[in-house]
């Protein structure tokens, strides 16, 4: 039988890239007490581990019974292949659109579920006290009262990630700093982490980290290419264009004005009239209407120029060579066509200083302050690049705002997946080494004759020494 053959479009893989994207997020009764990772993380370092933030946290710093509760819980997991598809999908031009909502539907496996947390009547006070003053806290007591409980609902998780195609991939944002370490918090206190580990075949990846990096790449990258052009000369080719464009303007006035002023005039009107319109009273129109019964015929109207000439096209032109807004140079030069709709839509013009009339320069204060004013939050991103908003804060839902955000970073997200992704051995089942069996050694001839020989020898000392 010949091997059967992929279908038109079937993406391949490697046995060693991710095969399924698993989105995960947790609603909790309150943040980290005493959190030590308050510290800024720092965008594009190469030498960041979030196995070893993870480990470090939860062996030193995280008490497990003072650490916050998960009341609700989901995972959406998506296979690589389509959301490869999709990537491709929001990429195509005749699909993006510049100025519209972004959001692309994936076939996906959901595990939610909410958690009654294991708490006191003095804990519940508490917390009901902080979600007063907390809005991203939705879930009451009464909400929470008749559900099951972390312990109950974990084996049915850990046959879900199970059954999910490996090597998979666990992403939460800003896990490292807090999903990650809640969710071992659970399993210890609640000491299901030898019965139910987390699956061999899955990695974990924190989405915050990864978008900080990736832009911080994409805009070192633009303070090179800013730095390598010659912007003198960029500017004496814009001030020729413009002076080209303006004279090409003026002559066509002036060839307008040559012309019969009645006609041109009418044919400007007529530009603005329908058949249904009512021909326009103004005293103006009146003076250049023709006299009647005078004998005279009306001279043909000068054909409109076309579609394409001079006279309609060049402020067209014009606008298309320099951009609504002129002032941000560096943005009107540089091909965008490969960036991915996240890049896109996330650029800020305040990215680049006009130093001079005639150069410009990437502002790099601008782009530092970029990575810690609120700008990558998850509901910031999605906002942001989808042009759209959603309910935040509800487990289920920010699974698939962060899918979609992941989606608008493309191949990027998807290449730093693959290079950064990591295992965090406290996640996974001890693998106890086996006690050696002793094994009882079989003679060989050889040493059964020198075994003989020295007993021989000892009986015959012996013997000696008894005479």
């Amino acid at each position: 039988m010949l091997p059967s053959t992929p279908s038109k479009g079937m993406i391949q893989l490697r046995p060693d890239q991710v095969h399924s994207l698993i989105f995960m997020d947790f609603e909790t009764t309150g943040m980290i007490p005493d959190n030590y990772e308050k510290g800024r993380p720092t965008p594009g370092d190469k030498n960041r581990s979030i196995a070893h933030l993870v480990t470090r946290n939860c062996n030193v710093h995280d008490n497990p019974s003072e650490m916050p509760q998960i009341t609700e819980m989901a995972f959406v997991s998506v296979p690589r292949q389509l959301f490869s598809s999709a990537v491709e999908d929001i990429h195509n031009d005749d699909i993006f659109d510049e100025d519209g909502p972004l959001r692309k539907k994936i076939p996906s496996n959901i595990y939610s579920s909410q958690i009654k947390p294991n708490l006191t009547v003095n804990q519940w006070r508490k917390y009901e006290d902080t979600r007063k003053h907390c809005p991203a806290m939705h879930l009451s007591q009464t909400d929470l009262k008749y559900k099951n409980s972390f312990a109950i609902e974990w084996p049915a998780v850990h046959a879900f990630l199970k059954n999910q195609k490996s090597p998979a991939c666990i992403i939460a944002h800003n896990g490292a700093n807090f999903d990650f370490r809640i969710l071992y918090s659970e399993l210890i206190r609640n000491n299901l982490l030898s019965s139910y580990p987390i699956p061999d075949g899955i990695y974990f990846l924190d989405s915050y980290l990864a978008f900080l990096d990736i832009e911080k790449h994409h805009l070192d990258n633009l303070a090179v290419t800013t730095s390598l052009i010659n912007w003198e000369k960029v500017g004496g080719v814009m001030n020729l264009a413009k002076s080209t464009t303006i004279n090409e303007e003026v002559n066509v006035t002036e060839g307008i004005a040559a012309t019969d002023a009645p006609e041109s005039l009418e044919d400007s009107i007529d530009i603005f009239m329908t058949d249904n319109d009512v021909q326009p009273q103004t005293s103006t129109t009146t003076l250049l209407k023709q006299p009647e019964n005078t004998g005279m015929k009306t001279p043909p109207q000068k054909q409109r120029p076309p579609v394409g000439s001079k006279s309609v096209d060049s402020g067209i032109k014009r606008r298309l060579l320099f951009g609504d807004d002129e002032d941000v140079l560096p943005l009107s030069f540089i091909n965008k066509s490969k960036w991915s709709p996240a890049k896109k839509r996330r650029i800020q013009k305040n990215f680049f200083i006009k130093t001079s009339e005639t150069n410009w320069e990437f502002n790099q204060i601008g782009a530092r302050e970029y990575f810690f004013k609120g700008n990558f939050k998850l509901e910031s991103l999605y906002k942001q690049i989808s042009k759209s908003s959603y309910d935040a804060h509800y487990a289920l839902d920010d699974c698939h705002a962060l899918m979609q955000v992941s989606l608008a970073y493309g191949d990027d997200f998807l290449n730093y997946m693959e290079n950064r992704k990591e295992k965090i051995p406290l996640f996974y089942a001890k693998k106890l080494n086996p006690t050696p069996t002793p094994t009882k050694a079989i003679p060989t001839v050889a040493s059964s004759t020198a075994t003989t020989e020295a007993a021989k020898t000892v009986n015959d000392e012996n013997a000696s020494d008894s005479a």
